[in-house]
């Protein structure tokens, strides 16, 4: 017979281990949850202003409320929903401000990242760079197939950085990014001239100039910067930081 010692120490383990399991277990729950909720809202099937009802989607789930809870809260916090007092939580409502400023902060993101990875990391990842460029450039899918191309590309050049802070970040960002556009930039008169322009911005970032990169990668998003600018106008509203280049 084991000593009252060990008998403690076996049932110690043994609810550790079972905890650790119902942990890991609830947390595999709570990422499925997170990755339906958050296809949902890039393929608009959560517009922008609809209330969450959590049980109904615990229900249609066939989870517990638990997880879909841990979900949401992740999503509030990278921007996707918001809580309003007495309503509760909804897909967060978003203009032109919100797209203007998401699209700055994805600016200084990757302009860091080119300064970071310009010249020998792109020479050596050269050929995979220019298909993914390539695929851009020849093609427009009006719609999510054409962002899953977009993020494809920036998130290649981006984990060239090495900085995992740095990734995670523009990760997020660029994710929230495709949320707004899938509302906003779609819709807009000459989208097309978005994707026409990754394979130069390819040749720029392979010469060993991080001052050549950041500019390189500016004047890449600017296309899109130009149209949101003009729909400001178009709306008669001051567009945020215009003094600044």
């Amino acid at each position: 017979m084991i000593s009252h010692e060990k008998a403690v120490e076996n049932l110690r383990d043994g609810l550790a281990e079972s905890t650790l399991h119902h942990s890991k277990k609830k947390k595999s729950l709570a990422n499925e949850v997170y990755s339906i909720l958050l296809a949902m809202l890039i393929n608009k099937e959560l517009p922008p202003g609809t209330v969450l009802n959590r049980r109904d989607i615990a229900k249609q789930l066939g989870v517990s409320v638990a997880p879909v809870l841990e979900a949401v809260i992740q999503l509030e916090l990278e921007g996707y929903f918001v809580t309003i007092p007495r309503k509760g939580t909804i897909v967060a409502p978003f203009g032109l401000r919100e797209i203007y400023e998401h699209l700055i902060v994805r600016e200084a993101l990757e302009c860091q990242a080119a300064r970071i990875y310009c010249g020998k990391p792109i020479r050596d990842n050269y050929e995979t760079l220019l298909v993914k460029a390539a695929m851009l450039d020849s093609t427009f899918v009006n719609g999510q197939g054409n962002w899953n191309l977009e993020y494809d590309f920036h998130e290649s050049l981006v984990k060239l950085s090495e900085s995992k802070m740095l990734i995670n970040e523009f990760s997020r960002m660029i994710r929230l990014g495709t949320f707004y556009s899938m509302y906003h930039i779609y819709s807009t008169p000459g989208k097309e001239r978005i994707l026409k322009n990754h394979h130069e911005l390819l040749a720029q970032l392979s010469q060993d100039d991080p001052d050549r990169a950041a500019k390189a990668v500016r004047e890449h998003l600017w296309t899109t910067k130009v149209m949101l600018i003009q729909e400001f106008k178009t709306s008669g509203l001051a567009v945020p930081g215009m003094d600044v280049c």
